[in-house]
């Protein structure tokens, strides 16, 4: 008999039997091994989904599509997984009394039978994690940003208008907003962009760029540049004409407008990469200036000015920043803000400043107050309160030390153009070193021939120039330049001049004789220069009334100067101190008598590095009744006491404020038994002072230094206590 067929049929169910068997069997093996590579992939998930949202947020990336994909898979593929294991777990926790089998075989092996081609998806997006390498790409640059503004934009429409109007004519590719600072041009600007641009969606890019005054081509290349997105390889290690061939390589083949604020002079559009715009391409370039002259160099198809407000708009503006409360609190507040508004002349940035000062006075005798300040000396007006409404407006900036501001460029510009009678009468002038002036500049030579007050700050160009002095002017201040002396002739017609300050110029060695010609000059400063000699001239300087010298530490004064000064009533001459400079480059004693010879002299300053210009101090009422500020530095080699000095009651230094001893030979200060005025008390490297003062002056009913705030001792091995008797 032939078995054969017998055999295979059985052999045959065996194997399916035992593959069934083999699901059952296998199951809770099976479940685990899912178990733990689904754990591994929800693992993975976890970090490239924290890895995306971070590049995203952070970097501003887009996530790529496989990644977004893979992402999608994972969470499907974890929702199925999850329902497996629910089920599986019912299955394996319900067995037969000898807990050797599953109640329900056909359960178990349907569940079984679907778990090898589970675990095999499950790694296999594990093992895609893994190839890829970076989960997100830059995204494409958005054509259109809006720029955060004021709300208030009140007097802007009509100049809006203008804006649009010749944006839409296809002959115009350059367009400039040209106006007064403060006048609203930035304002314009950025309503232009926010409310008009963002309609233009045929445009590929719209680029806003900061010029300021301190044009700087780097910058506004690679503000450009970060817009159009252009590649590191074109633009790392690039010079500057580099990079204007990839601007304009990309910016060429793009429908572009460019939006240029606070321009101060022209510059070519090609050296930094922009297409010359207009023409067929339809592209435009609109820039803001204060100055209609830039505005026609930059080649300006249409020029726009920006006007004041009218008194209507002006008032209304002005009445939204001080508040319905305020001008509600009292009946006469509504009619002095017009009188308030009128002062103001229409300028938006004035109305929004002194506005917002005056928001929280209801008194109507402040507002009175304000307007005649307003009227007569605009510069004081609402003081601490205008300063802190500044800095919550962003005006003012916090200063890089201590308590002090920087001033936005335009509130500066508000304040002259206040001061100067709301720009009819430029009796201000202020340059720094990025204004050029030149014959063919006429509206800065113009300022300059007419100012009252000049300002020079980091001017040596204006100065080397030779315009010589205004006959109008009555103040100049020239600070920071890199000056060594001043042309001929340059103070010869400056005859009105009252206030010359020449300090921080660190290398000015010699000032013309000629500033002894003016005979109206009341105050003088020459501290922080390098001037070797004050000119004999200066003698004839019968009204001045201060002179600084501080800080010129090789000058020499002449015999016979200072007692010409008859009207000078305050002299300050500081100097560096330390242990190897005990010598000034003049005569002390010499200068003493003759500040002691000054009848309005009231206020001295001074370093005495002798022990014969103490004496003479201290046996001087004038000088003692006049010193505040004194520095006493003696060779370290003279041990000096001058206990033998008794001051009588009427020889106190009543007026000194602040008093520094250093690397001197002296054994205390007794000698200076009352001070009720000072203030600042140093002492410093006096290797023998055993004590400051004595026990016998508390004992007389002496009181003192009781106005002292500042007491510091320092490398004075010897001072044993702060009293002490003799």
């Amino acid at each position: 008999m032939n078995y054969g067929p017998i055999l295979e049929i059985f052999t045959r169910l065996w194997g399916c039997s035992a593959n069934r068997i083999g699901y059952i069997s296998n199951l809770e093996k099976n479940l685990t091994s899912l178990q733990t590579a689904r754990d591994e992939l929800k693992s993975l998930y976890q970090d490239v989904n924290t890895e995306v949202e971070l590049v995203e947020e952070q970097i501003q990336l887009k996530r790529t599509n496989e990644v977004s994909n893979w992402l999608v898979q994972v969470e499907a593929k974890e929702k199925e997984v999850g329902l497996i294991l629910h089920k599986g777990e019912q299955v394996t926790q319900s067995k037969c009394i000898w807990s050797c089998c599953p109640k329900n075989c056909w359960s178990s092996y349907k569940l079984g039978k679907g778990l090898p081609e589970m675990i095999n998806e499950v790694k296999a997006l594990v093992e895609k994690r893994h190839t890829f390498n970076i989960v997100g790409h830059k995204m494409p640059y958005a054509p259109f940003q809006e720029l955060p503004m004021e709300t208030t934009n009140v007097g802007l429409e009509s100049s809006f208008d203008k804006v649009c109007k010749c944006f839409e004519d296809a002959s115009v590719g350059i367009i400039g907003l040209y106006g007064m600072g403060g006048v609203g041009k930035t304002t314009l600007l950025k309503k232009f962009n926010n409310d008009f641009l963002a309609t233009r969606h045929e445009l590929d890019v719209v680029i806003w760029v900061v010029v300021s005054q301190e044009f700087d081509i780097v910058k506004i290349q690679q503000a450009i540049r970060n817009k159009l997105r252009i590649p590191d390889e074109d633009w790392v290690e690039r010079n500057v004409d580099e990079r204007a061939v990839a601007i304009f390589n990309v910016m060429k083949r793009k429908k572009f407008v460019l939006l240029l604020d606070d321009m101060w002079k022209r510059f070519d559009l090609l050296k930094l990469g922009v297409p010359n715009p207009g023409g067929q391409n339809g592209s435009k370039v609109i820039f803001t200036t204060r100055s209609e002259e830039i505005s026609s160099n930059m080649g300006a198809h249409r020029s726009i000015r920006v006007e004041c407000l009218a008194p209507e708009r002006a008032l209304n503006l002005f009445q939204k920043k001080v508040g319905e409360e305020t001008l509600n609190s009292h009946p006469s507040i509504p009619h002095l803000a017009k009188e308030m508004v009128a002062e103001c002349q229409g300028l938006p940035l004035a109305l929004i400043t002194i506005g917002r000062a005056m928001a929280n006075k209801k008194d109507p005798n402040q507002w009175k107050h304000s307007i005649q300040i307003l009227k007569n000396n605009p510069s004081k007006i609402s003081g601490e309160d205008i300063i802190n409404c500044l800095k919550l407006a962003c005006l003012l900036e916090r200063g890089e030390q201590g308590d002090g501001v920087k001033m936005h460029d335009v509130v500066r510009d508000m304040a002259l153009w206040v001061a100067c009678e709301h720009g009819s009468k430029p009796k201000f002038g202020a340059f720094d070193g990025t204004v050029l002036i030149s014959n063919h500049n006429i509206d800065h030579l113009a300022k300059w021939r007419k100012a009252e007050r000049l300002s020079l700050w980091r001017s040596t160009h204006l100065i080397s120039l030779g315009v010589p002095a205004s006959p109008n002017l009555l103040t100049m201040i020239v600070g920071e330049t890199t000056l060594t002396k001043f042309p001929n002739g340059y103070f010869k017609s400056g005859k009105a001049i009252k206030v010359l300050d020449l300090s921080h110029n660190s290398n000015l060695v010699e000032i013309p004789a000629e500033i002894g010609e003016l005979a109206n000059l009341q105050y003088l400063n020459l501290s922080y220069t390098s001037i070797k000699m004050l000119p004999i001239e200066l003698k004839k300087l019968r009204t001045l009334r201060t002179l600084l010298l501080n800080y010129t530490d090789c000058l020499t004064i002449p015999r016979t100067l200072m007692s010409s000064l008859l009207s000078l009533q305050v002299f300050s001459k500081l100097m560096i101190v330390d242990e190897d400079f005990h010598s000034p480059f003049y005569d002390e004693s010499l200068l003493l008598q003759e500040l002691e010879s000054l009848e309005h002299l009231k206020d001295i300053t001074i370093v005495i590095f002798s022990f014969s210009s103490v004496e003479m101090l201290l046996n001087s009422t004038k000088l003692l009744k006049s010193i505040k500020y004194l520095i006493l530095s003696f060779p370290l080699g003279s041990q000096l006491s001058l206990n033998k000095f008794k001051l009588t009651e009427h020889q106190y230094i009543c007026n000194l404020q602040t008093l520094e001893v250093t690397t001197c030979g002296i054994t205390n200060l007794s000698w200076l038994p009352s001070a009720p005025n000072l203030q600042s008390l140093k002492i410093n490297g006096c290797g023998l002072l055993e004590s400051i003062i004595s026990e016998d002056l508390g004992a007389a009913g002496i009181e003192t230094f009781g106005s002292l705030e500042t007491l510091e001792l320092s490398y004075l091995p010897r001072l044993g206590a702060y009293v002490s008797k003799y």
